[in-house]
């Protein structure tokens, strides 16, 4: 692990709910692009990040010599005389003066440091808002993020409207089966649904339609998402609802004799409570799954915008014979609340 990294993920403590997750990353936009967001931000934006990379270089310099003040402080604990020593007392004071010195000073750095992370994530998180707004006007790949989320917000709302035609579905077909109760017969005695049932099974079929239809519908926004993604970094397969079309069938089965309407019902029944009790909550949780490999993938690619921002202005902006003032002047601002 790089000293980088090290400082990111061990010892800066966790964004809390921050869009840009607080680790390091690959950037996930060219020099080019870089380059014209860092233009386009706000003054007061632009500042902030220029100061969070004089931040991110301090604190590089702070863990290193903080890991060296560690490395000090295990030494001079390491050479602990032995216990009849420590009856001389000039041996004895000079150990603990070597051991308090090194102590003090590994506390100061790894206190220098905790201020410096503190100050970082103040300063991402006032600068997030302009950076998001840059790339929902700018940014195809961020951009086809936010619509896929769109589309996926319609998509819940229309299995939403789905289980419950689903549930006045099975209502009607309910009723159509009570009504076969009183059958007419024909000249050979067959038993065939009245005109009443035949009504029943009619309407029965048209919320089946409307059920079917709505389906076909919830899956082709499915289908939009994933056209629209292809090819981006957000790019994955969407759940499909499982197709059924009851109407048709349903009509026909006006036509034919009571038991083999009852036998049709009942698979009918059977189907449609499968779907309620285990296809619906079974493509919800893969769903669920894919929601989140997309705001995975979301975090990992602010981030490397973040990233790209901090190397451009690590390469064109920090002047290290700078950091003391910029890191002093940050810190007054940060006890002034300027980052709260």
């Amino acid at each position: 692990m790089s000293a980088t990294e090290t400082n990111e993920v061990a010892a800066t403590p966790a964004t809390g709910g921050s869009a840009f997750p607080w680790v390091t990353a690959t950037p996930s936009i060219n020099p080019d692009a870089t380059a014209k967001l860092v233009a386009a931000l706000p003054e007061d934006t632009f500042q902030l990040i220029v100061r969070e990379a004089y931040l991110y270089r301090a604190g590089e310099l702070i863990l290193k010599a903080m890991n060296e003040a560690k490395a000090q402080h295990e030494n001079v604990s390491a050479t602990r005389p032995p216990f009849l020593a420590f009856r001389r007392s000039g041996t004895k004071a000079a150990y603990q003066a070597s051991l308090e010195a090194t102590t003090a000073d590994l506390s100061l750095y790894t206190k220098a440091l905790q201020r410096n992370a503190d100050a970082m994530k103040r300063l991402r998180k006032c600068a997030e808002l302009h950076i998001e707004d840059w790339l929902r006007q700018n940014d195809a790949t961020y951009y086809s993020g936010l619509i896929s989320e769109s589309l996926v917000a319609d998509w819940h709302r229309c299995v939403a409207r789905l289980d419950l035609e689903l549930q006045d579905f099975i209502r009607a077909i309910g009723c159509a089966r009570n009504s076969l109760v009183s059958p007419r017969l024909d000249a050979d005695g067959n038993r065939y649904v009245s005109e009443t049932s035949r009504e029943a099974i009619i309407h029965a079929a048209k919320i089946g339609a409307l059920l079917a239809s709505d389906v076909a519908a919830t899956n082709a926004i499915a289908d939009e998402r994933d056209r629209f993604l292809h090819g981006t970094a957000f790019e994955s397969e969407f759940p499909r609802l499982p197709t059924f079309d009851f109407a048709q069938s349903m009509e026909a089965a006006a036509d034919l004799p009571v038991s083999s309407i009852q036998q049709q019902f009942a698979a009918i029944m059977e189907r449609c409570h499968e779907l309620r009790s285990l296809g619906f909550p079974a493509l919800l949780e893969r769903v669920q799954q894919a929601e989140a490999q997309h705001t995975a993938v979301k975090e990992s690619y602010l981030v490397g915008v973040w990233q790209a921002l901090r190397d451009f202005s690590l390469a064109h902006y920090v002047d290290e014979t700078d950091l003391n003032q910029v890191a002093q002047t940050t810190e007054q601002m940060f006890e002034r609340g300027a980052f709260a």
